[in-house]
Parts: C-alpha cells; sequence; structure tokens
C-alpha cells in the first residue's frame, strides 16, 4: 500500500488517527523496494491524508513510540 492507498482507506475508514508505520523497516532502501514494494516516507502519507482524509490526525512516531489516544468524548 502507498501513500495514497492508505488516505484513500483513510478516507473510506474515517479513523480519529492514523500512524504510518510500515515503512523502510525491512532491509533498507533496497529491501523495503524488493519485500514491500514500497520505499515512500510517513511524510507522503500525511500529506496525502491532508487531502483526501482531513479528519485523521496523522500521527508520525519514531520506532519504538507508543501512540498515545486519548479517551473519545461523546458528542
Amino acid at each position: 500500500m502507498n501513500a495514497g492507498e492508505a488516505a484513500q482507506l483513510a478516507k473510506v475508514l474515517s479513523p480519529r488517527f492514523a500512524a504510518p508505520i510500515h515503512y523502510r523497516f525491512t532491509g533498507g532502501t533496497v529491501g523495503d523496494r524488493v519485500l514491500v514494494k514500497y520505499d515512500g516516507t510517513p511524510g507522503e502519507v500525511e500529506r496525502e491524508c491532508a487531502l483526501h482524509a482531513p479528519n485523521a490526525d496523522v500521527r508520525i512516531l519514531v520506532p519504538g513510540e507508543p501512540l498515545e489516544i486519548p479517551p473519545h468524548k461523546p458528542l
């Protein structure tokens, strides 16, 4: 899934948060292109979500950083 596809999925699912995590995590640049078929960046997902799923709060995390989600406040 590339950044555009991830943003389209976020548009359909309407999540409160989106955290791109599957980028450059296998064998470096070559390994990612060959094994994962993707060599993008989390910033690309952030830009695409701003266009296609603006209600999703995109969180760019460093490896090992937890995603802290505040409790949902009812309307």
